[in-house]
């Protein structure tokens, strides 16, 4: 009677002991005048192997995906209490300047900016001709339509772009600083001075 290992589990380690031990026991007990195909014994012996092998790509994957997380953390929180670009149509008015930046998807032929204050008012409306693809930053003097100085605070900018007559895709981008870092199912998410949280992907620069 043959007498196998009694170790349980699904590593790698206890596979092969098993199988060690099964092919052991099956040499011992074969027939002498029909010996077990060579070629049977060379496919088992791969098979194990390839269980092994997937196993160690499995580890590495696992520690790299974890080492990974990590340096993503860290990273992270590095930007708390730096500043950031980010889309958001709030800008500050102060001492009569409010700097702001428009990420245009494509060349505009024509583009327009519309200042609203914070009760909904209008106060101001001006061109800035044409623009090529991408960031544009400009400023704004804090004076309404009819010359008057407008009070600090806080506006709402809107832009509309447009090349041809056809519409372009044009985002106000507004720095904010990061307060604090959320995770959200492990991704990191950075939370900034206006209450908002903002993936990775929604920061074009650091200021």
């Amino acid at each position: 009677a043959a007498t196998g290992n009694t170790a349980t589990g699904n590593s790698s380690a206890e596979i092969q002991n098993r199988f060690l031990t099964l092919l052991t026991t099956q040499l011992r007990a074969q027939d002498p005048m029909n010996p077990m195909d060579n070629s049977q014994m060379t496919s088992q012996m791969a098979q194990i192997s390839t269980v092994s092998g997937l196993e160690s790509v499995n580890q590495a994957v696992k520690s790299m995906t974890e080492s990974q997380a990590a340096s993503q953390s860290l990273l992270a929180t590095m930007l708390i209490g730096r500043q950031v670009l980010s889309p958001n149509d709030k800008l500050t008015l102060a001492d009569g300047k409010a700097v702001g930046t428009i990420e245009f998807a494509k060349p505009a032929s024509q583009v327009v900016v519309t200042v609203t204050n914070s009760n909904g008012t209008v106060v101001d409306s001006f061109e800035m001709g044409p623009q090529k693809q991408g960031q544009f930053v400009f400023s704004w003097d804090g004076k309404g339509s009819n010359g008057a100085t407008q009070p600090n605070g806080e506006y709402t900018f809107k832009v509309e772009a447009t090349a041809d007559g056809t519409a372009v895709g044009a985002t106000m981008m507004a720095p904010t600083k990061v307060t604090s870092v959320a995770w959200e199912k492990g991704v990191p998410m950075f939370v900034v001075s206006t209450g908002e949280r903002l993936p990775v992907s929604k920061i074009s620069q650091i200021l």
